[in-house]
């Protein structure tokens, strides 16, 4: 029997992460931007950074993600009706002529891949599913804790991991 587990997310994780990479270029997919804005209003939702470079303009939500199950990532780990909320509103900011990123900083090392749990969350899943239709771009970095380092950035979107070894000085 296999055993689903979670670590303890570290508050604010996410965000110290995303800026810290981001302003050291170690973010393919978002080389060149810079913050905008942080916590800015979108439809019905806060969503946690507007991204410049020249004139585009993007927005990117981050979540955090500690709970796997047989090498999985899952998210979410409860109902989210604002993350279910801020999905919809990005897919709208999409449809307007902006690109937006769900991005997820994966607190664990023991993953393949990150995946919805539909059983915590099915309109979470359905969501998701329509804003990637939509043209929301889903991203996920795992992430480690080496000593004093935070160690090992590696992107994938499905089950398919591409490693990309990098260490971030925290």
């Amino acid at each position: 029997m296999s055993r689903e587990s979670s670590y303890p997310s570290i508050p604010e994780f996410q965000t110290y992460f995303f800026k810290k990479a981001l302003a050291k270029g170690k973010l393919k997919d978002f080389v060149g931007f810079e913050i905008e804005e942080e916590n800015v209003k979108l439809g019905n939702s806060m969503i946690d950074f507007l991204l410049k470079r020249e004139e585009e303009h993007v927005y990117v939500e981050l979540k955090s993600c500690s709970l796997a199950l047989k090498g999985e990532a899952l998210f979410p780990e409860v109902p989210t009706k604002r993350g279910t909320q801020q999905l919809l509103d990005l897919a709208y900011a999409v449809e307007r002529w902006y690109k937006a990123f769900i991005v997820w900083i994966v607190q664990r090392y023991d993953v393949s891949y990150l995946r919805p749990s539909e059983e915590r969350d099915p309109k979470f899943k359905k969501a998701l599913l329509n804003a990637i239709n939509r043209g929301v771009v889903p991203l996920a970095y795992k992430t480690k804790f080496i000593g004093l380092k935070l160690d090992v950035l590696e992107k994938y979107r499905s089950r398919s991991v591409s490693y990309t070894h990098l260490t971030l000085p925290t």
